[in-house]
């Protein structure tokens, strides 16, 4: 009851007059709760600071956690298709050489898979790491945006290490195995490779030509290069032709005519030497030489030349034949050939009057008097060559 009188008491005389007021008693005047509300304003922003501090962080391990399992996930897929590549790979080299491939257990990649989370995950969760996270809670708010900056730096990092445990060269798991874990190739040239391989692509293939038909297309390019007057054009691609197919005769016969035409007699003896050596039976390698050494005066070798084909049934053959042994004293020789002469063509005179000639310088008068008769019947010589026709009949006794 005393403390209820007080009260009304000093309500009392707080309601009287200031005149009233007995002088000397002091007025007491209600100051603000200043100190109250800046308490209040100080613990507000530490709690909103912590508040702010926790979302990032909360943010910040979330987005960590997420990337590391995506990593996991990637890495696990990318080691089944490179593993799938490789077997498929080896189960088709040993197909190829009559092996048969062995299956491995799947469960020992499962297992690498897993060290390899186990790995991430410690690391991720280690508790030097904790430790700082935990610190940064508790620091002020000025320290706030570095410690934010920390927690970054160690997302990155914890990002980069993982990435480096999840993508091993050789992986190792212990008390797993003791047969060695093959090799197998990164994700990324795994995937570069079977992204080059998935490309269309387009090859041209060459057909390669035979030496044949490569001498055919010299060939017809000889023609043209003649035409337009490019002997030095023509005179190589005879030789390429030649170099290619060596039992070619066209080419070997315009080739050596060429170098005959053009004074190189050695060069065209050179190349018609090859095709006697490589074709024996061809007369017109024989004949061509013939020609080419009569033109150097080499009667002999000319005639040596012919006679290896006595009976080659060719005018041009025969009388060449005839005339290179007249020259050389072989009249047997000359007497046979103009004997074919007057077999290939019996209505010439000219044959009959070179085998009376023949027959004559042999001493074979009877016979040769014969042919004499025979060229002056037919008529297609000279007045010449029939007036000596007749005075060697008369000579001979006719």
């Amino acid at each position: 009851m005393s403390v209820i009188n007080q009260m009304l008491k000093d309500l009392e005389e707080r309601n009287q007059p200031a005149s009233e007021v007995p002088a000397g008693t002091p007025i007491i005047v209600n100051q603000p709760a200043k100190s109250t509300s800046s308490i209040v304003i100080v613990l507000a922003s530490v709690v909103l600071s912590m508040l702010i501090a926790g979302a990032v962080w909360l943010y910040l391990e979330n987005q960590k956690l997420q990337l590391n399992q995506k990593d996991v996930k990637q890495s696990a897929s990318q080691g089944d298709v490179t593993a799938t590549a490789v077997n498929n790979n080896s189960s088709a080299s040993q197909a190829a050489n009559g092996q048969v491939p062995i299956k491995k257990e799947s469960s020992k990649q499962e297992t690498s898979k897993q060290a390899q989370v186990q790995a991430s995950a410690a690391t991720v969760n280690s508790p030097e790491r904790v430790t700082s996270q935990k610190t940064m809670l508790n620091e002020p708010e000025s320290n706030l945006a570095e410690s934010i900056g920390e927690v970054v730096g160690d997302v990155e990092s914890t990002f980069v290490e993982t990435n480096i445990i999840t993508t091993p060269k050789q992986p190792i798991v212990n008390n797993v195995t003791d047969k060695p874990v093959a090799e197998t190739p990164t994700p990324s040239a795994s995937i570069e490779s079977s992204k080059a391989e998935s490309k269309p692509s387009l090859s041209i293939a060459r057909k390669q030509l035979s030496p044949e038909q490569l001498a055919a297309q010299k060939m017809s390019q000889v023609d043209k290069a003649m035409m337009e007057g490019e002997g030095q054009k023509a005179e190589q691609l005879l030789q390429d032709v030649v170099l290619l197919t060596p039992m070619n005769t066209e080419a070997r016969k315009q080739l050596a005519a060429l170098w005959f035409a053009q004074g190189q007699l050695q060069g065209a003896l050179n190349v018609l030497n090859q095709g006697v050596a490589a074709m024996p039976d061809f007369a017109d390698f024989r004949l061509m030489k013939a020609k080419i050494l009569l033109q150097q005066n080499n009667t002999q070798g000319a005639y040596q030349s012919l006679i290896a084909l006595p009976m080659h049934p060719q005018i041009e053959y025969q009388l060449l034949l005839a005339q290179a042994s007249q020259q050389v004293g072989e009249l047997s020789a000359s007497i046979n050939a103009y004997r074919q002469l007057v077999l290939l063509q019996p209505s010439k005179g000219k044959w009959y009057l070179g085998l009376a000639i023949a027959l004559d310088r042999n001493s074979q008068f009877g016979e040769a008097v014969k042919a004499y008769r025979e060229a002056i019947a037919l008529g297609d010589i000279s007045p010449q060559s029939r007036q000596f026709a007749q005075q060697r009949m008369a000579e001979l006794g006719d």
